[in-house]
């Protein structure tokens, strides 16, 4: 309970330091944002209406009139990249935002969807579960654990894997993402652990969002997929704002998954057969009624292992099944028009279950493997945002986690149970940063982060910034940061006897990242922006098979990298517009072998044009992930991947149309498998081509 004491301790601190502020401001009605000291958000807030930006307004932060900026509707603002609302462009970090419109009209499925061709970003699937890598570092086995996921500013990793959700076990139905703010480089100054390559902040649509009351959506394609999701939401006079949304999700999948390079009869020749079941189900609810807005979700997965990973039998390969749930409740209180307090706490639970079926040897008979996994923790985040002048900005806050369970248990039909074991985790930690703003063209940003965690030593996490507003049209950012992973509790308490070894003398590993980043605006519609980026990562964490055959997580040394991140798009006033991305660059370990998993180029396109009316859409969008090492020193070809989707809505009073085409080329793509101790065969391969027809209906 120390850590617990120590956050209570920390958050009577707070509300001792600004209580004598609020009687003075608790009979006055709350004044709009000005100039000279802007209204504060938090990422704690994402719901609350943005300021209206009028065409002067535009014209004003741009210098572009609004005939200039065609069908722009307003300035790209974000949140997460300093916990408050900015432009885009005074950021301190390469940012890139997805909105509703996109996810629409590209037909995006999941988070995978949508981070795929975003730049420096690009997706593994191991059958189960898909993993991002970014900027070139991808590691099997960590289950997405160097990116973070926030949903309205709630982390989502959990202790045991330290993991975030990609696929359908995401919690927030797709329907219900307002926007996605995609903020490259290191984010532990402000955020932590994980948040190591990048930080994705989810923002959830509010009720005043939903028009009229709700939407029904129905959706079947190929491989017996189908999917029902409905939400509803409404902003009511008394002042409450709720949404819910749920949806179901089934689908039978490739019934024959062929891997040609594979002919041993023990692997059926290559044919995993009826093994690609996926099935989900969501809810989520959301209500705010003035400072407070309370949050609730649940999911529940269920996959079936379409690789054979973890060295399974190609008869038997089994399945997984995953759930989860969160509860959280925010406070955002606007004490005056230069000060405001944010508190966030939250409870969530995670539960994961597996069994596969393993062959028979001349020594052991066939028998099944289960393995699972609970886990239950807490956490709170309590800030303040200062605008303490006109030219100054300060947060600082604190934020800690407890578990309160974190169980692994492993047994099969021989042996009986392998492993049984709870051990506990928490963390808390102190969090600073200061945007300082001399001149309209300038703005330095300096921030800092202490965490405490279990087991390790006290870390330091800066950040630094020069945001250069060179031109109406240019923008330069010299940007610094230092970001960690710290070891979760499946590296370093998983054992297994001839199969897996914790580690519990592992250390946290450090990432120093380096980034330029030149943003140009054309003011006619099109916008470039290019990024360098070196980071250098000491201590990191890898997998390594011991003398006796087991696998053991340790720190393996220094990995680096370097690249070019480019992209240019454009918006035309009849609603078009067009993307496109590319990044190069090249990772090595500390022997100077380059990385396995880690293209040296991924290449991205997207684009969408209005055909027949102005409600409808025929949108394009392809990668190409180019040759990536694999652990028998091989390399694979370039990889494709290309969506179709065609969007009309309002077809007939209020009912919307889409017709969608996924992974062209996907059944010819081949990525080297995860590695030696996950699958038998050595190269992975996409998933099969899959249309899908959806009617969403708006009453």
């Amino acid at each position: 309970m120390e850590m617990s004491v120590r956050t209570i301790y920390l958050l009577v601190i707070l509300v001792v330091a600004v209580a004598p502020a609020w009687p003075v401001v608790a009979g006055l009605p709350q004044s709009p944002p000005t100039s000279a000291a802007p209204a504060v958000e938090a990422t704690t807030v994402p719901e609350a209406p943005q300021p209206s930006l009028t065409d002067s307004a535009v014209a004003n932060a741009t210098g572009s009139s609004a005939s200039e900026l065609l069908s722009f509707e307003d300035i790209p603002l974000v949140i997460g990249a300093a916990k408050h609302e900015q432009r885009q462009a005074d950021a301190p970090a390469s940012v890139t935002v997805v909105t509703a419109d996109e996810i629409e009209i590209y037909g995006y499925r999941s988070l995978a969807d949508i981070l795929r061709t975003q730049p420096g970003f690009y997706v593994h699937s191991d059958g189960l579960n898909s993993f991002v890598g970014v900027r070139g570092f991808l590691r099997p086995g960590e289950w997405n654990a160097r990116v973070l996921v926030l949903v309205d500013g709630r982390p989502t990793r959990e202790p045991t894997y330290g993991q975030t959700h990609l696929d359908r076990d995401m919690v927030v139905p797709i329907e219900l993402i307002k926007r996605v703010e995609i903020i490259r480089g290191p984010g532990s100054a402000l955020y932590g652990a994980n948040a190591v390559f990048a930080v994705i902040n989810i923002i959830t649509r509010s009720g005043a969002d939903v028009a009229n009351y709700g939407e029904v959506k129905t959706q079947g394609g190929n491989k017996d997929t189908g999917r029902v999701a409905a939400t509803a939401g409404h902003k009511f006079d008394n002042g409450w704002d709720i949404i819910a949304s749920g949806d179901r999700f089934t689908s039978q999948g490739d019934r024959d998954i062929h891997y040609p390079n594979v002919n041993d009869p023990a692997y059926n020749y290559g044919h995993i057969i009826n093994s690609d079941y996926e099935g989900s189900g969501s809810m989520f609810i959301k209500a705010t009624n003035g400072d407070f807005t309370v949050e609730a979700d649940y999911m529940k997965r269920i996959k079936d292992n379409s690789a054979a990973t973890f060295l399974a039998s190609w008869f038997n390969s089994g399945q997984m099944r995953e759930d989860r749930s969160d509860f959280s409740l925010r406070y955002d209180h606007q004490i005056d028009d230069e000060l405001s307090l944010h508190a966030l706490a939250f409870y969530s639970t995670y539960g994961y279950r597996q069994h596969w079926g393993i062959d028979a040897t001349d020594d052991v008979p066939a028998y099944t493997y289960y393995t699972r996994a609970v886990s239950a923790w807490c956490g709170q985040d309590v800030h303040l945002d200062w605008q303490t002048s006109t030219k100054n900005r300060v947060i600082f806050g604190t934020e800690a986690m407890e578990s309160t369970e974190t169980l692994q248990n492993d047994y099969n039909t021989v042996d009986g149970t392998l492993l049984d074991t709870n051990p506990s985790f928490n963390w808390w930690s102190l969090y600073a940063q200061d945007e300082y703003t001399p001149q309209d063209w300038v703005t330095f940003v300096a921030g800092l982060r202490g965490d405490f965690l279990q087991r390790f030593n006290p870390l330091l996490d800066p950040r630094l910034a020069v945001i250069l507003r060179i031109s109406q049209e240019d923008t330069v950012k010299l940007m610094y940061g230092r970001a960690f992973r710290a070891p979760n509790l499946y590296e370093m308490f998983y054992n297994t006897p001839g199969t897996n070894t914790g580690n519990t003398d592992l250390k946290p590993e450090i990432n120093n990242t380096y980034e330029a980043d030149w943003e140009h605006d054309f003011h006619n519609g099109w916008v470039t922006d290019v990024n360098y980026y070196l980071w250098r990562m000491s201590g990191t964490l890898d997998n390594r098979v011991l003398a006796d055959g087991s696998i053991q997580t340790e720190n393996t040394g220094t990995s680096w990298a370097q690249g070019v991140e480019t992209e240019i798009q454009r918006r035309w006033s009849n609603g078009a517009r067009i993307r496109g991305s590319a990044c190069v660059g090249h990772a090595e370990d500390s022997q100077g072998q380059r990385l396995t998993l880690s293209p040296d180029v991924v290449l991205a396109l997207a684009g969408d044009v209005p055909v027949i009316n102005k409600q409808t859409f025929l949108s394009l969008e392809t990668q190409m992930v180019g040759p990536m090492l694999s652990d028998l020193g091989a390399n694979s070809n370039p990889s494709f991947l290309t969506n179709i989707v065609l969007t009309s809505r309002r077809v007939y009073k209020g009912l919307d149309l889409q017709v969608g085409v996924y992974n062209l080329f996907g059944n010819s793509a081949r990525v080297p498998r995860d590695a030696p101790w996950n699958q038998n065969q050595p190269w992975l391969r996409e998933p099969g081509v899959l249309a899908m027809v959806s009617l969403t209906y708006h009453f």
